[in-house]
């Protein structure tokens, strides 16, 4: 801090050095030298915390299936304005929803309500896949025409070559297909050798690889058959 006031007044402040680390209001007092017409003043200074913004994660999802976009902030008061790249996708909210057909660049940007205003900047990278492994929990196999066979993904997926095996809670294979679809014949409708199996939970295992991936990958968990 100055020890000479714009008015030539000669003196020394408490504390001496400004803290830019003090979070909130902090007082500084200045103290004329003795013999001076002048008198003690005080200054009030705040420091703002430094703001982070928090948003969803990159992630892969079905070409045209919904995605939450989601940001926070520690920003005073602030406004946010979501767009994309490419074009043609807004948003005032900090929470909301898009459903790209391709891979997309979302940015959000949040202003500050404080004086002066404060712009901050992130973005978060969507791809939209034709197709994506997304195992249902469930079906409802009941011959009405509707969830009568197990769905293992969405979107428009061909050749995927899914090698799918499912199991009871015993270990007994129940089902296996060497290039699974989500409709028969190659698709699992709750049966083993043509019978009806009883509702309950059964556990797969899935080898696929997915469009975008050079590997195949395994999935594993359990769907269950309610009728």
């Amino acid at each position: 801090m100055p020890d000479t006031s714009i008015n030539q007044i000669k003196g020394v402040w408490n504390p001496a050095i400004v803290s830019n680390t003090a979070i909130g209001d902090s007082t500084y007092v200045f103290t004329p030298n003795a013999g001076q017409c002048a008198k003690d003043t005080a200054v009030t200074i705040t420091v703002q915390p430094i703001p982070f913004i928090t948003i969803s994660p990159s992630t892969t999802i079905a070409s045209g299936t919904q995605v939450a976009l989601v940001a926070t902030s520690t920003v005073p008061g602030a406004s946010y304005t979501w767009a994309s790249n490419p074009i043609g996708f807004n948003s005032p909210d900090s929470a909301t929803v898009a459903s790209p057909t391709q891979r997309t660049i979302y940015s959000v940007m949040v202003v500050s309500g404080t004086c002066p205003q404060q712009t901050y900047f992130d973005t978060v990278s969507i791809n939209a896949s034709p197709c994506q492994v997304h195992p249902f929990k469930f079906f409802t196999p009941n011959g009405d025409g509707k969830n009568d066979v197990w769905q293992i993904s969405i979107g428009t997926c061909t050749d995927l070559g899914a090698v799918v095996s499912v199991y009871n809670r015993w270990g007994g294979l129940v089902f296996h297909s060497d290039n699974y679809t989500n409709s028969l014949p190659n698709a699992w409708d709750g049966k083993y050798k043509g019978d009806r199996l009883p509702d309950g939970t059964y556990y797969y295992v899935i080898q696929v690889t997915e469009p975008g991936n050079n590997y195949p990958s395994t999935l594993t968990g359990n769907v269950t058959i309610v009728r």
